[in-house]
């Protein structure tokens, strides 16, 4: 069983990645201490991260509760090297900038803005 992790806040979206990933071991967390936590204590296949967290949007990337926050922690600590890493934040700049860092420091990530992520997954399994 693959070992998905989460980082996500809003209620709807959670809710579409346990059904998603139902298959799966999933962790889903809504904080970045969280994340941190449960980062630093498992490895992960697959890493699903969103930049602005606790209902905000548009969230400015110097805060210490957003996915950028997350991305330098996970860069300091050398952790997760071995998963794929999708930042599904729907903030461009945000996602950009945590992407860049991930792929600057050598780790497997790639932007996917969570509106494409759904529209994606949902064609792939009507066509299985």
């Amino acid at each position: 069983m693959l070992d998905i992790f989460v980082l996500e806040d809003d209620k709807y979206r959670l809710k579409w990645f346990k059904t998603a990933f139902s298959g799966a071991n999933l962790k889903c967390v809504t904080t970045v201490k969280q994340a941190k936590k449960e980062l630093s204590k498992q490895d992960y296949y697959m890493i699903f991260l969103d930049h602005d967290l606790g209902g905000e949007i548009f969230v400015d990337t110097s805060r210490e509760d957003t996915g950028t926050a997350l991305v330098k922690h996970i860069v300091e600590k050398g952790i997760q090297r071995n998963a794929t890493i999708i930042v599904h934040s729907q903030n461009p700049p945000a996602a950009e900038g945590m992407c860049s860092l991930l792929k600057a420091n050598n780790y497997c990530a790639k932007q996917i803005p969570f509106t494409s992520l759904y529209s994606s997954i949902i064609t792939y399994k009507k066509e299985q």
